[in-house]
C-alpha cells in the first residue's frame, strides 16, 4: 500500500507554504490514526490513542494505492477534526474495498481454470 497526497495550486492554494503545511498536517494525521489509534478526546483540543486500533490491517488494504486531496479545511482544522475526518473516510474506504475484493473474487472464479483437470494422470495400469 502506499500513499500519495496530492495539491495543486487550483485545488489547494496558491501558496506552496500552505500547500506544504497541509500535505503535512494529512499526512501526520493519518500516521497518528494508523499507528497509533488516534481519536479525538471529549476536550476538542486534544487526541487519545486507544491500542486496539493500531493494527494497519484494520485500516488499510494490502496492494491498494491511496491517494489523498486535502483541502484549504485541512489546513484550517485543528488536528483532533482532521484525524476523526481521516479515521471516517479509512473506514468507509475499507469497507467498501473489501465489499469490492470479495465481488472480485467471485467472479474470477468462473475465469480460473481447475489445474487438477489437468494434472490428473488418470488411471495407473
Amino acid at each position: 500500500m502506499s500513499f500519495v497526497i496530492r495539491g495543486s495550486p487550483e485545488a489547494l492554494h496558491p501558496s506552496g507554504f500552505i500547500r506544504s503545511v497541509t500535505r503535512k498536517r494529512t499526512r501526520e494525521a493519518l500516521k497518528l490514526v494508523i499507528a497509533r489509534g488516534a481519536r479525538s478526546a471529549p476536550d476538542p483540543n486534544c487526541l487519545t490513542l486507544n491500542e486496539d486500533d493500531i493494527d494497519p490491517d484494520k485500516w488499510l488494504l494490502k496492494g491498494w494505492t491511496y491517494i489523498f486531496r486535502p483541502t484549504l479545511s485541512a489546513y484550517k482544522a485543528p488536528m483532533p477534526a482532521l484525524v476523526d475526518d481521516l479515521r471516517l473516510a479509512l473506514q468507509a474506504i475499507k469497507q467498501t474495498g473489501d465489499a469490492l475484493e470479495m465481488q472480485w473474487a467471485k467472479s474470477m472464479e468462473y475465469f480460473i481454470p481447475k489445474v487438477t483437470q489437468y494434472l490428473d494422470p488418470g488411471p495407473v495400469v
